[in-house]
C-alpha cells in the first residue's frame, strides 16, 4: 500500500491546481464540443506534408523516424481512462493502429521505439479518500504485444513516467513524484537500469540549492539523458 502523507489530500489538491495552471493548453481550453483525432505531419522536401489521420483523440510522441506514433483516445481525461494507442507506419503507405491497456495512460516512447512509459490508476487506500492515484509504468515488446510493467514511485507514494531515451545502449526513465515528507514535494526523478535490465528505486533529483522543501517539475529529456524542467526558489 502507498506510505500516505498525513496531509496528502491538500498536498494532492495544491499539486493538482499547480500542475494544470502549466499544462493548460494554448487556448486556455478546448471546447466541450470539439472532437479530435491524432495526426501526423511528415517532413518533405517543401516543408510538411499534409495531417494524416492516425488514431483517435492526440497524438503524444514519436520514434526518431516517425514509424511508430503513440497516442490517447482520451486526452483530456486522467491517467486512469485516457485509452492508449500504439500507431506502426506501413511501408506501402498507412498503418496499424492498436489499442493497449485501456486503464492507462502514455506519454513518451523511446526514439528507438524499444520502449513506453506512462502512468495505470491504482486504487487509493484508506486514510485517503480519493478513488485512484497515479503509478508510474513501462511497456517493452514481447513478441507481437506491448506489456506493461510496474515501476516503483518514489517514497511508495505516486509517481508519473513521462520521458525516456536510450542513453549509452542504457534506457533511462525520468518523471516526477511525491515525497512522503512534509505533506508531499512534487520533486523530478529517474529510473536507471542494473545490469539485468531491471528498475528499482527511483533517483531524486535536487532541486536549486539543494533545497530539500522546493518543488521541481520535468517538461523534457533528450537522447543524452539531459533533463530540462523547472524548480522552485
Amino acid at each position: 500500500a502507498p506510505n500516505w502523507p498525513s496531509n496528502m489530500e491538500s498536498a494532492l489538491e495544491t499539486a493538482s491546481s499547480a500542475v494544470c495552471a502549466m499544462m493548460t493548453p494554448l487556448p486556455a481550453a478546448r471546447p466541450e464540443a470539439f472532437t479530435t483525432i491524432g495526426v501526423r505531419w511528415a517532413r518533405t522536401d517543401s516543408g510538411w506534408s499534409l495531417p494524416e489521420d492516425i488514431g483517435p483523440g492526440e497524438a503524444v510522441a514519436t520514434t526518431a523516424d516517425g514509424g511508430v506514433v503513440i497516442g490517447n483516445t482520451d486526452p483530456d481525461t486522467s491517467f486512469m481512462d485516457a485509452g492508449p494507442w500504439i500507431w506502426t507506419a506501413n511501408p506501402g503507405g498507412g498503418g496499424d493502429l492498436q489499442l493497449i491497456d485501456a486503464g492507462a495512460r502514455v506519454e513518451d516512447i523511446a526514439h528507438d521505439g524499444s520502449m513506453i512509459v506512462g502512468s495505470r490508476g491504482e486504487p487509493c487506500v484508506a486514510p485517503s479518500t480519493c478513488d485512484f492515484f497515479p503509478a508510474p509504468v513501462y511497456w517493452v515488446r514481447e513478441g507481437d504485444a506491448w506489456v506493461m510493467h510496474d515501476l516503483q514511485a518514489l517514497d511508495d507514494v505516486n509517481s508519473q513516467a513521462t520521458e525516456v531515451a536510450v542513453v549509452a545502449g542504457e534506457t533511462i526513465i525520468a518523471g516526477t513524484g511525491f515525497t512522503n515528507q512534509q505533506g508531499g514535494i512534487l520533486r523530478v526523478v529517474a529510473w536507471l537500469p542494473d545490469a539485468a535490465g531491471n528498475y528499482g528505486e527511483p533517483l531524486r533529483l535536487e532541486a536549486i540549492g539543494g533545497n530539500f522543501d522546493s518543488w521541481s517539475y520535468i517538461d523534457d529529456m533528450n537522447r543524452n539523458g539531459v533533463i530540462l524542467g523547472w524548480s522552485e526558489v
